[in-house]
């Protein structure tokens, strides 16, 4: 059993963080190597528990300090240096097999999430989340503070802003030249991310009645856009890229059902938060798990998908945990060691001022 240390953190949260990161492993587990084998229903079904969840969940977790800029600098910073730390160590790994960096410019792009060496291709196609992920925070970040410092009544201004990111997207969807020059994905992730923010103000006013019928205008809107805008669910991955409003829907449905079991939730899963807590290194080690499926699979004899897609998720998010825990503990090593040799030179330092001063 892991232990959790008492913190000031939403555990919930984490918890959702940590089935969110199995669901990638699932997700990456049915497309890439699973594509030969697994029907597109499966795939579009995975797709439920997706990037919009992160999003969500990190506006969530951002409310308490939504407009300052700093500190969203600062921890996105900290997510950039395990990125950095991250592609060092898968470098040197294919510096054996071949297919590395080879020089200082394509480590220059890889650091920006510009993957240039693909020995590990589904870690380098997972790269386009972090620059939006980045981008988003610090945008909205921003408008949020110039908002609030604009708005006499804060919940309020949240509140018209989500639902203006909302409205740009149902335009843009419906061909809007004014809306279409604006990043499809930068403004879908954005709602996401405020609708986060806006649950965490507004969750004492939100019911059970309210979520169920949510869920039901959920469900009226998948089918009318399916039908009136063209937007099939199934292949559930062409309203991916671009993401659009069926995509958009559908995303809500483990939202809403998150929610709705949070009224009852009252014990936490110490694994998923865990989990959750060290997210980005179970999100930076499946896409090493996953590309690792591929010659794995010579060796799966199975012929009914269901079974060897499980077989194939249990190998991966095996290879991820034991990846993701060996990221994290040698990353804390070194994280403590700079830090007592910082403490070190200080100290030093001061010594120095004193025999001086003396």
């Amino acid at each position: 059993m892991v232990k959790i240390k008492k913190s000031n953190r939403n555990n919930y949260i984490d918890e959702l963080r940590g089935i969110a990161a199995i669901g990638i492993v699932a997700i990456h587990t049915a497309f890439w190597s699973g594509s030969y084998y697994t029907p597109l229903w499966f795939q579009s079904l995975t797709l439920l528990l997706d990037v919009p969840f992160f999003f969500f969940l990190s506006g969530w977790a951002s409310s308490h300090h939504v407009g300052n800029i700093y500190q969203t600098i600062r921890g996105l910073g900290r997510i950039w240096l395990k990125w950095v730390f991250f592609i060092i160590v898968w470098a040197g790994v294919c510096i054996p097999i071949g297919g590395g960096i080879t020089n200082i410019r394509e480590f220059a792009s890889t650091v920006i999430f510009n993957v240039t060496f693909q020995t590990f291709p589904v870690a380098a196609g997972s790269m386009w989340f972090m620059p939006y992920y980045m981008i988003v925070l610090v945008l909205n970040q921003f408008l949020l503070f110039l908002t609030g410092r604009l708005a006499e009544n804060k919940d309020r201004a949240l509140l018209s802003y989500t639902g203006f990111l909302f409205l740009l997207i149902v335009l843009q969807n419906l061909g809007s030249r004014f809306v279409l020059v604006i990043d499809a994905s930068l403004l879908f992730y954005s709602f996401f991310w405020s609708a986060g923010v806006a649950y965490e103000r507004l969750e004492t006013k939100i019911t059970r009645k309210g979520l169920i019928a949510g869920m039901c205008l959920i469900v009226v809107g998948i089918i009318l856009s399916a039908r009136i805008l063209d937007m099939p669910v199934s292949p559930m991955q062409d309203n991916k890229f671009p993401p659009n409003l069926t995509y958009l829907l559908a995303s809500f449905i483990v939202i809403l059902i998150a929610l709705f079991m949070k009224k009852d939730h009252r014990k936490q899963v110490s694994l998923l938060v865990h989990i959750g807590r060290n997210a980005i290194w179970y999100f930076f080690a499946q896409g090493v798990g996953s590309s690792l499926l591929y010659p794995v699979l010579n060796y799966i004899n199975i012929e009914w998908w269901p079974p060897k897609w499980l077989v194939c998720f249990l190998i991966n998010l095996l290879i991820t945990t034991v990846i993701a825990e060996l990221l994290r503990v040698v990353y804390g090593v070194i994280q403590t060691m700079c830090e007592k040799l910082q403490k070190k030179l200080k100290w030093e330092r001061g010594m120095a001022y004193e025999v001086k001063d003396q």
